[in-house]
């Protein structure tokens, strides 16, 4: 562990004063271009320069004399052992978003090995970097959190931006489904509130019941019965006209199917078995027996129960 009160040639008790005097004056004496780039002054310009970033930040001189502390006390025991990871700077360019907004985020970190920007996923200790904005609640807490695996400690930053995009107005929920909402965005952050706004025919946000699902599966299946022979009496199923109705209806079973996966609690990839010959026929048949969720769950509320609010 290097010794930065030594680097700049001062005592441990020096004011930042002292530690601004002595960066100067050390910088301009081991300055690369006042010594013919030799590598030797190079790298203490860099120790230097270190030294004085460190020791001019008070949390991060502080961080950094505990651990000098610890390593006095027990010289037999590893620097790894008990660093504190430092977070520098967390800043975000906008406060607010709406959906399909690009976001960037700014930071620095030091003394650790993990580095993560929740809920968008890991990321390099120290950069810039933009995230869209794809789905979200009323509002996202961005937390950074850099974390040292060796000594098992972590530093923690947090920002909440307000989602300014234009709302509907959210369903009324009991006082139990509401905590329940509030528990699922703290544990998948950005949970949206689309689902659990009434659920609309052509839209793939929330959930319908089994008896909803079976109806409107029928009903597709009468109209393409119907079209099906009436191309067949005009001669005309190879048709522009009737290829887009066919294509429409198929992508209305696609929506229902996307919501009726929704309430039971599965991926809308899921989906895509649909395209399959012969197993679309038994995957809509499971939909169509199988139970949904009994309560709230990430994808909205129990069907039905606010409809027409």
């Amino acid at each position: 562990m290097k010794n930065y009160y030594q680097l700049l040639e001062i005592q441990r008790t020096a004011t930042p004063q002292d530690i601004k005097r002595a960066y100067r004056k050390l910088s301009l004496q081991y300055h690369p271009d006042k010594n013919q780039g030799q590598p030797y002054f190079n790298d203490l310009f860099i120790q230097i320069k270190e030294a004085y970033e460190v020791l001019s930040d008070d949390i991060r001189r502080k961080n950094y004399d505990a651990a000098l502390d610890i390593l006095i006390r027990q010289p037999h025991q590893k620097e790894e052992e008990f660093v504190q990871p430092v977070i520098d700077f967390f800043y975000i360019n906008t406060n607010t978003f709406k959906i399909g907004d690009v976001i960037e985020f700014r930071w620095k970190t030091h003394f650790a090995d993990t580095v993560e920007i929740r809920p968008f996923g890991k990321v390099p200790s120290e950069g810039i970097k933009k995230f869209r904005i794809t789905h979200a609640a009323d509002f996202i807490m961005v937390e950074l959190v850099a974390l040292n695996t060796i000594s098992r400690r972590y530093a923690m930053s947090s920002i909440q931006i307000n989602n300014t995009s234009e709302k509907q107005r959210r369903p009324e929920m009991t006082a139990d489904d509401q905590h329940h909402y509030e528990s699922l965005n703290q544990q998948f952050p950005g949970v949206d509130i689309r689902h659990f706004q009434r659920e609309r025919l052509l839209s793939i946000y929330g959930r319908i019941s089994a008896r909803d699902y079976i109806g409107r599966v029928l009903s597709i299946l009468f109209f393409g019965y119907c079209i099906a022979k009436i191309g067949n009496v005009h001669q005309r199923t190879d048709s522009m006209l009737f290829m887009i109705t066919f294509g429409l209806l198929f992508t209305g079973l696609i929506i229902n199917t996307i919501k009726r996966l929704h309430d039971t609690g599965q991926s809308a990839q899921k989906a895509v078995l649909l395209f399959i010959p012969v197993v679309n026929i038994f995957f809509i048949l499971t939909l169509c027996y199988q139970k949904g969720d009994a309560k709230i769950n990430r994808f909205g509320v129990i069907p039905n129960r606010y409809q027409n609010k």
